[in-house]
């Protein structure tokens, strides 16, 4: 009787085991996903701001356009959704070696890529993993925006992005901490967020 008490023990041992491994797994999974969606692709914004930054720092005007040739494809898209064209401001800027002007408009990039990410990430909240991917791209950028922002603001911008990403909700495991996506608290809490930016707005 023993033995089999001990047989039963041990294939119920191993049945949880092979449970919770398949669980850990399908977790896994679920964040390899989002990172293999967010990792299709650079971020040409990014890459180019780095490189017109150096260049400016070494007042070097053919670096600066070449910098500008990274992400211009992204500006074509932004100064669409912008008063004036985005491109010709930097080349403008550029030229007259306005660095001030230059750093702004690098900021208003960053900023725009910000704002078109999270109208994105709203508009797809029935999907959650490419409304997340969305916002965390989005905090990306907010980092690099951070350091300029006084401390009240910073408090804002954090406080919002946070409840941002809250918004998009979970699906859970199986079923287990699902939330539905929030889009009122989404679109109040962007507003926040982009109220704590205005500064970067030209």
């Amino acid at each position: 009787m023993n033995e089999v008490h001990r047989v039963i023990k041990h294939t119920l041992l191993n049945a949880r085991f092979v449970f919770l491994t398949g669980i850990i797994f399908l977790v896994f999974s679920l964040h390899a996903s989002a990172y293999s969606y967010s990792a299709m692709g650079d971020e040409p914004v990014i890459d180019g701001r780095e490189a017109m930054l150096l260049a400016i720092e070494n007042k070097d005007v053919s670096t600066m356009l070449a910098a500008l040739e990274v992400f211009h494809e992204e500006l074509d898209f932004l100064q669409s959704k912008t008063m004036g064209n985005l491109t010709v401001q930097f080349k403008s800027a550029i030229k007259q070696k306005d660095f001030v002007k230059l750093k702004s408009l690098l900021d208003l990039t960053i900023y725009l890529m910000i704002e078109n990410r999270l109208n994105k990430a709203y508009k797809d909240l029935d999907n959650y993993q490419v409304a997340k991917v969305l916002v965390m791209k989005s905090k990306l950028y907010l980092d690099i925006l951070f350091p300029a922002l006084d401390r009240s603001k910073k408090v804002d911008a954090l406080n919002a992005m946070s409840a941002i990403l809250k918004a998009v909700g979970n699906p859970g495991v199986f079923g287990v901490g699902q939330k539905a996506a929030n889009p009122e608290v989404f679109k109040q809490q962007q507003d926040v967020l982009f109220s704590a930016l205005q500064q970067f707005r030209l």
